[in-house]
């Protein structure tokens, strides 16, 4: 079998983890796996690897350790990244990284001949504050986006992945590059969406208030990773392929956020309310909220992601399909919504990732 090599940036984090794993598992294509991340590799699934993995240990703007990584690797799947919708966000570091970032790794990889690129992007770049319904990928850029500096800088650099589909690279071969924008995803070794709903009824004793009255879509990890050695696959045997943008998302049934979080909390002994509080009661709390930040800031740093912006997220009708995917890419879920529920479920039933001393381990 001819030699195929994967680079996988941010492989420690949840998405990476699982896309590794699948490289192992389901990528008969693939011979050897590389991984790229501010800390070394390990397995954290608790699979059994079968396949050569060479960590290397930095970021996307160390043009040293990216010249090391890329050498040899036939297509680079870019996941590193920084997600920051906070009250207060980083944007200097949110553009140094996301964006100067993955033009220094597009650089480098069109001098090391690295023939595929799958970026990972986001949702985020079609968010705006109105409500989306089925959408797909002929949909527009918002005038102005939800998550702000966030969504900003993942359109940026959608926009220069882009841009460097076809270059031409030394060996006389052209790059391809692919952007895959996921939802929000749950599942294993996610410490941020359903881990921080988990923590928060169990400060308040158990019980939760819903406050959301919108209709959120999310996918479990695994199938959106699946997505992406779809893509891997699909740039490998059609050289026609790149330029294009795909949603990825699986059939996680569409639903109110609290309702989706609502097997989560019970398998860990929690429950909702039978009541929601009104919207404009939580967006109100919201805008306080950052007023209160702001007036404090000189003595005290508070920098939450309870946010007007988070607030109008969870109150809006938005999901998009994935039939793009499925008729380029030849992507359909891996696991069933049933199997995602089970596998998630059992995750996050331990508690260390819900009590109070839970800490992020990915």
């Amino acid at each position: 079998m001819a030699k195929y090599t994967v680079l996988v940036t941010g492989g420690n984090g949840c998405l990476g983890q699982h896309i590794v794993r699948l490289l192992q598992e389901k990528a008969d294509f693939v011979t050897h796996i590389k991984v790229l991340d501010l800390r070394r590799f390990s397995n954290q699934l608790n699979y059994r690897g079968r396949k050569p993995v060479e960590a290397f240990v930095g970021d996307v703007l160390d043009e040293e350790v990216i010249e090391s990584a890329t050498n040899g690797v036939d297509c680079v799947i870019h996941v590193a990244s920084v997600v920051d919708a906070r009250m207060f966000p980083n944007e200097a570091n949110l553009y140094k990284v996301n964006v100067t970032g993955t033009e220094k790794l597009l650089q480098v990889c069109i001098r090391q001949n690295v023939r595929g690129f799958v970026y990972c992007s986001s949702q985020s770049v079609v968010m705006g504050y109105e409500d989306l319904i089925d959408s797909d990928e002929t949909l527009g850029i918002p005038k102005k986006f939800l998550f702000g500096p966030y969504g900003v800088t993942k359109h940026l650099a959608e926009q220069v992945v882009e841009s460097q589909n076809g270059a031409s690279l030394p060996d006389g071969g052209r790059m391809q590059t692919l952007s895959l924008r996921p939802v929000t995803m749950y599942g294993e070794l996610d410490f941020n969406v359903v881990p921080h709903i988990l923590q928060f009824a169990n400060q308040l004793g158990g019980t939760i208030i819903p406050f959301a009255h919108g209709t959120t879509q999310a996918a479990y990890v695994g199938n959106v990773a699946w997505g992406f050695v779809c893509a891997v696959k699909a740039v490998r045997e059609n050289s026609d392929l790149g330029g294009e943008t795909f949603f990825m998302c699986d059939d996680t049934p569409m639903t109110n956020i609290f309702q989706f979080f609502d097997p989560f909390l019970k398998s860990c002994g929690f429950k909702l309310l039978p009541f929601t509080l009104p919207y404009w009661l939580t967006y109100l709390a919201a805008v306080l909220f950052i007023w209160i930040a702001w007036i404090v800031s000189p003595i005290f740093e508070i920098n939450s992601n309870f946010t007007p912006s988070s607030v109008r997220f969870i109150n809006m009708r938005m999901n998009s399909v994935y039939s793009k995917a499925t008729k380029m890419l030849k992507y359909t879920p891996l696991y069933s919504h049933e199997e995602s529920l089970r596998r998630s479920i059992q995750y996050y039933r331990q508690p260390t990732i819900w009590s109070k001393h839970a800490k992020h381990q990915g």
